[in-house]
């Protein structure tokens, strides 16, 4: 019978809502929401309500005597605080806020957790287990007061891992800095400390929703490098974060910092919706605390709001909230938001009051809005929610948008606001240019990338070709110039090397691959490869491993091999005189982890502090005018420091400008086995001698193989390679 009836007429809930400070007013209201046929429905009966936390005891009446009338009714809401002019975060208001949603087969569940007797995130397991199974959950409100610091483990308990969540949470936090309350009243006493949510569901409620954030991202993006584990950061790309706002603003730490920095929050991602942090205050230490959580290695920019852009876009989203048909709406308004915007801050309501003359709006601290795309805790923001049964009616489609006077362009644009407008039109065009810049970069690491292996055949052909010679000429003269040919061959393979992998990391498309590796082993090659180019240069080096080093480790071999390789190359090219140290010791972290501390440290011309951070930037080099006879591309420390970070270390570096340099990194590493390394010279002969008994000559004559190459040189190269094998090549 009951889907007849639906099929038959339209299905629709009703919203009514009064501001008053008035008893006798609140009493008519009651008895007109009696008097109304809707009352009578079988759908449940919500109160939204707000008022000032100056007088939670009169709120806290006003509420049991709703309550009294309407016994059917579920109440819940919060308080908000009102400032000495009689405005309630910026707005001029009249008294409590009260908002009944009549439904007529919608469902709304209460649920209140009070945090004086459990924590937050216990409140976020009890709610988790109260939704499982519930079917029909369009949406939740929430409203909480006095756990703005623990919000989000509530939200991310209920989240339960998930990267978003299906079931949009829409709501309002009140602050710590008044006695903010909020809840349902719960025996008769206010609630200072909870959480109080409303589930509701419907297999025909449709919620629309939207979040308007506002604030447009401006600069270079920077990382969050340091945290409390909370909300307070202690560094943003290695330095105190309130050094950002002294360099960008010229803010100082002081008495006014939070209202001089409250324009220019930062911005940063929760899953894939921007979310506006603004600090609310700060340390001795420089670090920055803010109303929400913040993690370490999230990626931030300053950010500005244009108080005209935002009330457009304020505007916009009413419209569309217009075509969704709302039969009910509810507002939440950030309140850093309402204090810049000021005096229009009452635009952002008018907009939506335009849209549903009855809905009902809150001051909160912050926001709330969770979803499958993310977010979580907000500020600095305007949330919407339109609620309505069944399809919207034609009325509600057809009702033109009226805003009020406050919204409409008039006269001259505040200096501000200009100001904004040459801001983001410029931001723009940086914007654009760098889009540019940085298609122009992906073409250039995509043609080195391409040209190098191009280059790097011919190379190979060229070093194969004179190996041959090195083999089967007699002549002494022929000789030397081959052996100039292949130094000078490695050299030029050297640099195109570099090349590509700077290319191979420019792209993102450079990988670690751990693998076990003996340590003796990779410090013979390293010492077989330089000692050879110090005696050259008349340089002494040395090299020292503490002897109950593990010598059977888990990492990337040929990478640490590369890293190791540069550094001490440059510190050979870098000496005059003296000598060359490698060191390499370890700490014990876990059962099977160590951290290898590597340095390299020289005699050489050294640097001085002010160019150290030169030694970073690719293609770049360091005093150029006296170190010009020196080979190189610019680009291996850059690449030393990019490997070592997608390791997870960083190079270190230190120096006394015409004595010496010290290069370090600290590498994680597991271990295989524990057995030492022992006495470096053993341990080197050791696997000299492998090495000699892997290179005994063989000859191979009934053995035919075939070589596939599409350079023909190539082809010739192998053959020769393989000559006296005797082996059989078919090509």
């Amino acid at each position: 019978m009951r889907d007849s009836v639906r099929k038959s007429r339209v299905i629709f809930m009703l919203q009514r809502t009064l501001i008053t400070n008035n008893a006798d007013e609140l009493s008519a209201y009651i008895e007109e929401i009696r008097s109304l046929p809707e009352y009578r429905r079988e759908g449940d009966k919500l109160l939204l309500f707000s008022g000032p936390d100056a007088e939670p005891e009169r709120l806290r009446d006003r509420v049991a005597l709703v309550r009294r009338a309407l016994p059917e009714a579920k109440v819940v809401g919060m308080t908000t605080h009102r400032n000495e002019n009689g405005e309630e975060n910026g707005f001029a208001v009249d008294g409590e806020d009260y908002s009944f949603l009549l439904m007529e087969h919608a469902k709304a569940e209460l649920w209140h957790y009070d945090c004086r007797m459990m924590s937050a995130q216990e409140a976020g397991q009890r709610f988790h287990a109260a939704l499982q199974g519930k079917k029909h959950v369009a949406a939740v409100l929430l409203f909480t007061a006095g756990v703005e610091r623990e919000i989000d483990k509530f939200l991310t308990t209920i989240m339960h891992g998930e990267e978003g969540y299906e079931i949009p949470i829409l709501g309002a936090q009140s602050g710590a800095k008044h006695p903010y309350i909020c809840g349902t009243f719960k025996n008769g006493a206010p609630d200072d400390r909870g959480i109080a949510a409303v589930v509701l569901c419907g297999e025909g409620l449709a919620v629309y929703y939207n979040y308007d954030m506002g604030w447009k991202p401006i600069g270079k993006e920077m990382k969050i490098t340091g945290t409390d584990g909370t909300e307070r950061v202690t560094s943003i790309d290695g330095r105190p974060p309130i050094e950002i706002y002294r360099e960008y603003l010229g803010v100082e730490p002081d008495e006014y910092f939070v209202e001089n920095v409250r324009e220019f929050p930062f911005v940063t991602r929760r899953g894939e919706r921007q979310v506006v942090r603004t600090p609310s205050g700060y340390d001795k230490y420089g670090g920055l605390s803010f109303i929400a959580r913040v993690n370490e290695g999230d990626m931030v920019q300053l950010s500005y709001g244009n108080p005209r852009r935002l009330l457009e876009k304020t505007r916009l989203y009413a419209e569309n909230m217009r075509a969704f048909g709302p039969q009910a709406l509810f507002l939440v308004v950030c309140e850093n938001r309402v204090r810049f915007l000021a005096e229009q801050a009452v635009s952002d309501v008018a907009a939506y009051r335009a849209v549903m003359p009855q809905s009902s709006w809150m001051r909160g601290y912050t926001a709330i809005m969770l979803d499958s795309k993310g977010g979580g805790l907000v500020n600095a923001a305007i949330v919407s929610v339109g609620m309505r049964e069944g399809a919207p009616r034609q009325e509600d489609l057809s009702r033109p948008v009226v805003l009020r006077a406050e919204t409409q362009s008039a006269g001259a644009i505040p200096r501000e606001q200009r100001l904004a407008m040459f801001l983001e039109k410029t931001t723009k065009e940086l914007e654009d240019m760098a889009v540019e810049a940085n298609a122009a970069n992906v073409a250039k690491s995509e043609f080195l990338s391409m040209m190098s292996h191009e280059i790097r055949t011919p190379i190979n052909a060229i070093l194969g070709m004179n190996e041959m010679i090195l083999r089967e000429c007699g002549d002494e003269n022929v000789l030397t110039y081959a052996e100039n040919a292949h130094a000078a061959s490695l050299s030029l393979l050297g640099i195109i090397n570099e090349i590509l992998d700077f290319s191979k990391i420019e792209a993102g498309k450079m990988e670690i691959v751990s693998q076990e590796y003996d340590l003796a082993s990779l410090v013979s090659d390293l010492v077989n490869l330089i000692r050879m180019k110090a005696e050259e240069r008349g340089l002494s080096l040395y090299v020292k491993v503490a002897p109950d080093t593990p010598t059977r480790l888990v990492g990337d071999e040929l990478r640490i091999k590369q890293i190791i390789t540069n550094l001490l190359t440059n510190a050979v090219k870098y000496t005059e005189k003296g000598s060359v140290t490698l060191s390499v010791a370890y700490r014990q972290t876990s059962a099977a982890d160590v951290i290898l501390d590597v340095s390299v440290e020289d005699t050489g011309v050294g640097i001085k502090e002010e160019n150290i951070h030169k030694l970073f930037h690719a293609f770049d080099r360091i005093d150029a005018e006296r170190t010009k006879r020196i080979e190189g591309t610019g680009l291996g420390i850059n690449i030393t420091q990019r490997l070592l970070k997608l390791m997870g270390s960083s190079l270190e570096v230190k120096s006394v400008f015409g004595e010496g340099s010290t290069f370090s990194f600290a590498l994680p590493q597991k271990v295989s086995d524990w057995g030492g390394i022992g006495d470096l010279g053993k341990a080197l002969k050791k696997v000299s001698d492998k090495r000699a008994k892997r290179k005994t000559r063989f000859t191979a004559p009934n053995v035919r193989i075939l070589v596939v190459d599409d350079a023909p040189i190539n082809l010739a190269v192998i053959s020769g390679l393989l000559k006296r094998t005797k082996i059989q090549v078919d090509t």
